[in-house]
């Protein structure tokens, strides 16, 4: 059943404005006034809000971005590359090739290293591995 209500709220928000929708906590079949509207009140709003859980306690979802900057305010170095050396090319040149490498970097020694084509997953592997190996500790929100 909540599978269904999350699927009529977000069938609502996607809805054209003057489409009939139906509330998704009450069925009531009502017309969408404005955009971001998909209750019929703001009672069966705060009903659907509030039964969805604290947000607040939730573990953070970081981006990448967000991840490098927990690994510097906790004090883990890290270092990015984005190419490797695939050997010499027809003229006797060095020539490289796409790797993304992310290495994790703590109290002066190189931790892990994670590497392949996506950045962000690399670093996403990377704050998993801090978190697991204990160099950083989950944050929720304030």
């Amino acid at each position: 059943m909540e599978a269904n209500i999350n699927k009529v709220y977000k069938d609502n928000k996607a809805a054209a404005v003057g489409a009939s929708i139906i509330c998704p906590v009450c069925g009531k079949i009502f017309q969408k006034r404005q955009y971001s509207q998909a209750f019929c009140s703001g009672a069966c709003k705060d009903a659907f809000h509030n039964a969805q859980g604290d947000r607040h306690n939730a573990p953070r979802k970081l981006d990448a971005f967000g991840i490098l900057e927990a690994f510097t305010q906790a004090g883990i170095g890290y270092r990015i590359t984005n190419q490797q050396l695939a050997g010499l090319d027809a003229n006797g040149r060095a020539a490289y090739e796409t790797c993304h490498r992310v290495t994790v970097l703590h109290q002066g020694s190189e931790k892990a290293l994670f590497m392949g084509d996506d950045l962000k997953a690399e670093i996403e592997r990377a704050y998993e591995y801090a978190l697991e190996s204990g160099l950083l500790k989950p944050e929720s929100h304030a």
